[in-house]
């Protein structure tokens, strides 16, 4: 074992010892208003929930986080292909679940690691909505420009959900008010900027964590892999990394998704459009229009500026 990973996981940051567990229980059975009760409950159930994933993660695992549309699925794509060595093409976008699972889709993410406990390390999540991010021992964080991901992902829902009223305007118009409270399913989604500020802060003071620009790995997609799997620890030959980056291309990419699918499109949505569309990092300045732009940067300008968009 390494001596990085021989660092405890952080404390959480509240109910984090037995002793204020209890206390809280007690406080929550006297009688306080409703509202303070049912706070002291949550936090009550967090903690529980987080002592329960601290036993669930190894030391080896890694995660995938970024917000929706920023290459998440991609990379853990052509990670799972380096990791399990697969030169035969039975990784693909509809099986890839079985190999790089999300866990954010149990209502607790210690339940859906116990699921998974065969898996060979080091294993690799995917989380956009991390509940405990705490605890991760590594996460790889995935970056990619708000105007290009806005875009990209109005499209997404427009084929997920079957909306074809809203126009890329009025969308980008309600995340910049709202984040993505408007899109069903999406709601518990930290807005772009926040989540961004706080993963960069995170890899500013030392944390393991990796920031992975999008628009690096589209310009340098064999040397992104590379760093990629140095940091996460993921043993590889010279064959297995030219697979993984040769089925990374957006055009491989696209061939399997027309022949399997993608993991969560249904037939019906499916026939509406791709999960994997354009992949060009340029590619809104296609699409959005100049003052819709520059208000993006205005709302993201700080966290736009940490993450190397703006000087």
């Amino acid at each position: 074992m390494r001596e990085d990973d021989k660092k405890p996981f952080p404390a959480t940051t509240l109910a984090s010892t037995p002793a204020s567990h209890r206390a809280i229980k007690v406080i929550a059975q006297t009688a306080l208003p409703d509202g303070i009760r049912r706070w002291l409950r949550v936090r009550r159930d967090d903690w529980r929930a987080a002592r329960r994933l601290r036993r669930c993660v190894r030391f080896t695992d890694v995660f995938i986080v970024g917000h929706p549309k920023s290459g998440n699925t991609w990379l853990a794509y052509m990670l799972a292909i380096l990791l399990r060595k697969d030169k035969r093409d039975r990784i693909t976008l509809k099986n890839l679940n079985l190999y790089v699972p999300f866990t954010q889709f149990t209502h607790r993410e210690d339940s859906a690691l116990e699921q998974y406990g065969d898996l060979p390390d080091p294993r690799i999540f995917r989380n956009e909505v991390p509940q405990h991010p705490h605890l991760y021992p590594r996460v790889l964080y995935l970056v990619r420009d708000p105007r290009a991901v806005l875009v990209s992902f109005y499209h997404h829902v427009r084929v997920e959900k079957g909306d074809t009223a809203m126009t890329l305007a009025d969308f980008v118009r309600e995340y910049l008010a709202r984040g993505a409270k408007f899109i069903p399913d999406y709601a518990d989604h930290t807005r772009w900027d926040r989540q961004v500020l706080a993963w960069t802060e995170r890899a500013r003071r030392g944390d393991r964590v990796m920031i992975v620009r999008y628009e690096d790995m589209v310009a340098d997609r064999r040397g992104g892999l590379e760093r990629v799997a140095a940091f996460a620890r993921i043993p590889y030959g010279e064959e297995d990394l030219a697979a993984a980056v040769y089925r990374g291309d957006f055009s491989a990419m696209q061939r399997i998704e027309d022949e399997h699918g993608f993991e969560f499109f249904s037939p019906a949505q499916a026939r509406r459009g791709r999960f994997v569309r354009r992949g060009n990092p340029d590619g809104w300045k296609d699409e959005l229009d100049p003052a819709l732009a520059e208000g993006i940067v205005r709302a993201f300008a700080p966290a736009m500026r940490a993450a190397g968009y703006l000087p």
